[in-house]
């Protein structure tokens, strides 16, 4: 069961409306340009308020909710057909 959560969190990480969600939440509430690791610090470490960090995760936790339905869809399909394919594997 370990090796079917390892591939959930991977299949969601790849999800294709991920990164351009999180990187607009970073550009809205964080005034960050990018989410791409840079190389330099002043381009990869900023300085921000808590009122700020505190709207991009109510922002990203909203996002995350109405995302998770066709997310959870998609993964119960996937759970089902790996926990099918460890079963044929055992027999």
């Amino acid at each position: 069961m370990e090796q079917i959560a390892e591939k959930v969190i991977t299949q969601i990480k790849k999800h294709p409306q991920i990164e351009p969600l999180l990187t607009t939440i970073a550009q809205k509430y964080l005034r960050v340009e990018t989410l791409q690791t840079r190389n330099a610090d002043s381009a990869d470490f900023y300085n921000l308020s808590v009122w700020e960090l505190r709207a991009a995760l109510e922002a990203a936790f909203q996002a995350g909710t109405q995302l998770g339905a066709s997310v959870t869809a998609h993964m119960d399909n996937f759970v089902a057909t790996e926990i099918d394919r460890l079963n044929a594997h055992s027999d």
